[in-house]
């Protein structure tokens, strides 16, 4: 521990105990959000859908108009909770937990609003019917000063800590 505080005190200067957040926070968020990371991604991405197909592919014919229903309601009730999320307050429970929100880009202290919502919504999908431009979007924020994604740049919004 001794070796490893040496370090990190030859890198960053002296620190006291609310430097190793500041720290961490430019690592990618706090230690907790880096370790929820994983989890969350797993539990907004497969396991729902996964878990949702088989409930609405099970049984005969007769229940078509059903699954038809459900499917709809399978995409559209996460993306209409995710625009209103993102509207209101910049931030879904997932955000929440990494401690980030989505702000408009250029003004930081203002909501996104309904429609750069709406876009930040619909567009990654358009993205991704093309294999290429899907790569790009998720790419982008390696090289891009303000490490938006191509979604963010169309839509206007920008990433930041909350």
């Amino acid at each position: 521990m001794a070796a490893r505080t040496g370090r990190r005190e030859a890198r960053y200067g002296r620190l006291s105990a609310h430097d190793d957040d500041d720290i961490s926070r430019r690592r990618g968020g706090s230690r907790g959000a880096r370790r929820l990371r994983p989890v969350r991604q797993a539990r907004q991405g497969g396991v729902p859908y996964f878990a949702f197909g088989v409930l609405v592919f099970r049984g005969g014919p007769a229940q078509d108009a059903a699954r038809v229903v459900l499917l709809l309601l399978g995409y559209f009730g996460p993306t209409l909770y995710y625009i209103v999320a993102i509207a209101e307050g910049g931030q879904t429970v997932g955000k929440m937990m990494s401690d980030i929100a989505v702000r408009r880009d250029g003004n930081e202290d203002d909501s996104v609003g309904y429609v750069r919502a709406f876009l930040r919504a619909v567009i990654p999908p358009f993205l991704w019917l093309s294999l290429i431009p899907g790569i790009l979007d998720v790419l982008w924020p390696l090289w891009d000063g303000k490490r938006q994604t191509l979604h963010d740049k169309i839509a206007g919004t920008v990433v930041v800590e909350a």
